[in-house]
């Protein structure tokens, strides 16, 4: 019987209420880190407030970390895929 190897992807998203995207990263980063997943592990935080100039963007703020100022639920979902190919 011949072998499957399977590729396992580790995603952390990370959406807090009443919570601003700096505060959003460094719970994130520390859940990565318990986690014991590799700091190449993306990353994506939903901060509940930004402003209307935020709103429906994605912002890379380093290697594998995002922030998403969402507007609706398929830009979450764009940015998930593009992670995780």
């Amino acid at each position: 019987m011949e072998s499957l190897r399977f590729a396992i992807r580790c995603l952390v998203v990370v959406g807090l209420f009443a919570s601003i995207a700096e505060e959003a990263l460094i719970i994130g980063r520390r859940l990565r880190a318990n986690a014991q997943y590799h700091e190449d592990t993306p990353l994506v935080v939903m901060p509940e407030s930004f402003t209307k100039d935020e709103e429906g963007t994605d912002k890379n703020v380093s290697a594998n970390d995002w922030i998403c100022y969402y507007e609706d639920s398929e830009q979450l979902q764009r940015l998930l895929v593009r992670l995780l190919q």
